[in-house]
């Protein structure tokens, strides 16, 4: 029997963001007297409310931001496995479809588990997927966020990731009230930067020789903005 002051795992159903979420909440049993037992006081940081929060699908004038689904993998497989995608990146060269799956489902993965989010970034008008976004962890008790994004070649040079990515910082500071948002870039890669720069973020400092790319070593540039820059 489970006693007054216990804790024990429930799963919430949250009512909302395009649909009905699983989410596995921590909670304390408490009661108003001996042999009630009243599941009350969510006594964890896995607010629902700020998972709610979290897992909104987004729009833009152009653009629909709807959360990672395990099917997108078939739709995203041609953005994934093009390398200029990850040129400059650490994401896998050339990656089969076995590891577009297991990709996608990472991203589904950390957001079920409020450690992360993805969104596939949409056509507005035709639904066509253009490219996706995610927020790569958060750390909830620092308030802050690393975020990663990567758009089909055929859609570079439009503006929308820039566009999505304003998006996703206004969401992340304003709804999610995360403080500190990040994102890094390698060397030879200035149209990226420009992305962040164009979204508010401002280079922070460079770190030398940090990521392997094939055999070769290339610094990466950190940019970061907060909430109220």
């Amino acid at each position: 029997m489970i006693r007054e002051g216990c804790f024990a795992r429930v799963v919430e159903r949250l009512n909302g963001c395009g649909g009905w979420w699983e989410v596995d909440i921590r909670t304390r049993i408490t009661s108003k007297s001996r042999g009630n037992i009243v599941p009350l006081d969510i006594t964890c940081d896995t607010n629902p409310a700020w998972l709610l929060r979290m897992t909104l699908d987004l729009e833009t004038s152009r653009l629909q931001l709807l959360r990672v689904r395990p099917e997108d993998w078939e739709a995203y497989y041609p953005i994934f496995s093009a390398p200029e995608t990850s040129q400059f990146s650490d994401l896998p060269r050339r990656p089969t479809e076995k590891r577009t799956r297991g990709f996608v489902n990472w991203m589904v993965r950390i957001s079920q588990q409020s450690k992360g989010f993805g969104w596939m970034v949409r056509d507005r008008g035709t639904g066509v997927l253009l490219g996706c976004i995610r927020l790569n962890s958060i750390d909830k008790q620092m308030s802050a966020a690393v975020i990663g994004y990567e758009f089909g070649t055929s859609f570079w040079g439009r503006g929308y990731a820039t566009e999505a990515l304003v998006a996703v910082t206004k969401h992340c500071h304003e709804a999610m009230k995360l403080y500190r948002l990040e994102a890094w870039t390698v060397e030879g890669n200035p149209a990226s930067e420009r992305v962040l720069e164009k979204a508010g973020y401002r280079h922070e400092g460079t770190q030398r020789k940090k990521m392997v790319i094939g055999k070769q070593r290339f610094d990466t540039r950190l940019f970061g903005r907060l909430a109220d820059d």
